[in-house]
């Protein structure tokens, strides 16, 4: 448990840094989340909320899912509002939206190797731009 909360403040500082010395622009700011997240042993949310949290006691359960929640899931959401308060955005519910895009960059670790397209980093910027511009023809 020790390990995986300073594992977990690691991520923090580093994702809180990484929007730090990005510019006040979105894109940016995610593309410094991804390349950071990217730069780490993945995550495995999906693991610790299935697996590794019920083999805890409740107490220390809940300690972690909240540290993880804090951790890295928080500073992409406050992104987000800042965009939207900006009127770059527009979403009724950015705790979602940035839920999708950290799922959608830590998944990106699982991908094979020989499937990767130019680079991990490359396929981070094309699901950016998905959830900035969309899919549609414009």
């Amino acid at each position: 448990m020790e390990v995986f909360t300073r594992h977990l403040h690691q991520h923090q500082q580093g994702i809180q840094r990484a929007i730090a010395t990005a510019d006040d622009d979105l894109h940016d700011q995610l593309m410094g989340i991804a390349e950071w997240l990217l730069s780490q042993p993945p995550l495995d949310l999906i693991r610790l909320s299935n697996s590794d949290l019920p083999s805890l006691d409740k107490e220390a359960a809940e300690m972690l899912d909240t540290l993880a929640f804090e951790a890295v899931l928080i500073p992409i959401v406050r992104v987000l509002e800042h965009a939207h308060s900006k009127g770059i955005i527009e979403h009724p519910n950015l705790g979602n939206i940035a839920g999708a895009i950290l799922s959608s960059i830590e998944g990106i670790h699982a991908i094979p190797d020989p499937f990767v397209l130019d680079s991990r980093l490359e396929m981070a910027e094309q699901l950016i731009q998905v959830f900035l511009r969309g899919m549609a023809k414009p």
